[in-house]
């Protein structure tokens, strides 16, 4: 229920992100890719980041553990495919502030950073 609140409250300050925003896949790479899903909705005002996992049991070996962390995610990060005019995301699930490193074309965020302690991201631009 509080990732539901959480994303209908950001629905409702930014309903022009979400009527007619741009649906962008991202790149993910690294040691655990196959186990994310990561798009951005953009729109000539803002932009917000989702990171969610994917095929979670797999991922965690039948281990009792959420998949948060870096232990989990270990290398895996999610390239974003041009510059923001910021370097950091805030993630409105936790209110942690992710930064992003430059590569070239581009920036990438750590996924154990994105889901270093709830296991979906929601990131505005700082």
């Amino acid at each position: 229920m509080y990732l539901t609140w959480k994303t209908l409250c950001l629905r409702q300050q930014q309903p022009d992100l979400f009527q007619s925003g741009e649906y962008l896949p991202l790149v993910v790479e690294g040691t655990k890719a196959d186990h994310v899903v990561a798009f951005v909705r953009m729109s000539p005002n803002s932009n917000v980041l989702v990171v969610v996992p994917h095929l979670v049991a797999g991922l965690l070996d039948d281990a009792d553990v959420p998949p948060i962390g870096e232990r989990v995610w270990q290398d895996t990060d999610i390239v974003l495919p041009f510059c923001t005019c910021s370097d950091k995301y805030r993630n409105m699930l936790t209110g942690e502030v992710l930064e992003t490193q430059k590569i070239d074309g581009g920036e990438k965020i750590s996924v154990s950073s994105a889901l270093a302690d709830f296991p979906v991201a929601v990131c505005v631009l700082e």
